[in-house]
């Protein structure tokens, strides 16, 4: 579809996931006009099952722009499950090496910085991933409170942090593990941590236990 905004994306690579069935990863060029600007990748998934409910948003654009004025409506995933997905992807181990997915920690904090979240919709989206992943075969270990996956996450996730737009703070794997263990931690330990406060970075399950 042409928008004429001068904007088109090539196609250029397409790969399939090694650990899921029928999974893969369709890479495009960004060009404006002849030249070339950034690259974007498309992840598709399939046999998967969300946990709750799609979320059903209308799109905005990220500039003021005049047009167009009918922007379509998106059906996004579940946040719950895409916790779930990023929590046991970080503790995936591959031949027995730790998990290198250093990004999928920013965006938990990126989320963590701006999302409110059911803690029981959360957990129940956790277990049915770590479920299906077992079920496949994959050496998941997910751990009873937040731990760094491996000795690679230091440099590792410092070079990634500074890439993820809107997050605050969190550059070093130190300051980034604090917040980490405040958000994740009771996810891993509790069956219902409550509600997640992303001004006050807390588990309401945590101000009741006060």
């Amino acid at each position: 579809m042409d928008l004429g905004d001068f904007f088109g994306f090539v196609p250029t690579g397409y790969v399939e996931h090694a650990d899921q069935i029928g999974g893969a990863k369709q890479s495009f060029d960004v060009n404006l006009g002849t030249r070339r600007i950034d690259s974007v990748a498309v992840d598709f998934v399939t046999g998967r099952h969300p946990t709750s409910v799609p979320e059903v948003v209308p799109l905005s654009a990220g500039i003021v722009l005049p047009w167009p004025v009918d922007w379509p409506q998106a059906r996004l995933y579940p946040l719950a499950d895409h916790v779930a997905d990023k929590i046991c992807a970080m503790y995936e181990l591959h031949r027995g090496i730790a998990s290198s997915r250093w990004r999928d920690l920013a965006d938990l904090l990126l989320i963590s910085q701006r999302e409110r979240l059911n803690g029981r919709a959360v957990r129940i989206a956790l277990d049915s991933e770590i479920l299906r992943r077992t079920g496949l075969g994959l050496d998941l270990r997910v751990p009873e409170k937040f731990r760094v996956p491996g000795p690679s996450w230091e440099r590792g996730y410092e070079s990634v942090a500074g890439d993820v737009s809107g997050l605050r703070g969190c550059r070093s794997l130190a300051e980034a593990g604090a917040a980490a263990d405040a958000f994740i931690t009771p996810i891993l330990s509790r069956p219902d941590p409550g509600e997640w406060d992303p001004v006050a970075s807390m588990w309401s399950a945590q101000v009741v236990q006060r």
